[in-house]
C-alpha cells in the first residue's frame, strides 16, 4: 500500500505535522507514556479541529493477568523490556498514518 507511512517517536514529541489526523486511537499504551499531560498535548496538536481522541481502558481482570505474567517472566525478559516494580515496561512500537484520495474504496 503506497498510502501508509510508518513513524517512530516519543508520545510526548510526535514526528507528525500539526492537525494531521481526524482521529487518534490508543489502547494499552497510555500507561507507558512518560508524561501523560505532554502526550495529550501532542494528541491535541496533531488532531484536526473537531478531531476525536479514543482511549480504551483495559479491564481490571486483564490488568491483573498482565501483571501476573510480567512477574513470572525470566529475568532476561524483564531486563529486555525494562520491567518496573509497578508493572510498567517498554516495548518497540509503530505509528501508522494512512490517507486516501478521492475515489478510493476501503
Amino acid at each position: 500500500m503506497d498510502n501508509i507511512v510508518t513513524e517512530q517517536g516519543d508520545a510526548t514529541s510526535l514526528p507528525i505535522t500539526d492537525a494531521s489526523f481526524c482521529m487518534v486511537v490508543t489502547r494499552l499504551s497510555a500507561h507507558h507514556w512518560p508524561d501523560v499531560p505532554a502526550a495529550l498535548g501532542e494528541v491535541k496538536r496533531v488532531l484536526k479541529p473537531n478531531g476525536l481522541l479514543v482511549v480504551m481502558r483495559t479491564p481490571a481482570e486483564r490488568v491483573a493477568a498482565i501483571r501476573s505474567l510480567c512477574a513470572s517472566t525470566p529475568q532476561e525478559t524483564r531486563q529486555h523490556f525494562q520491567g518496573q516494580p509497578d508493572g510498567s515496561f517498554t516495548i518497540a512500537s509503530t505509528l501508522f498514518k494512512a490517507s486516501h484520495h478521492h475515489g478510493d474504496i476501503y
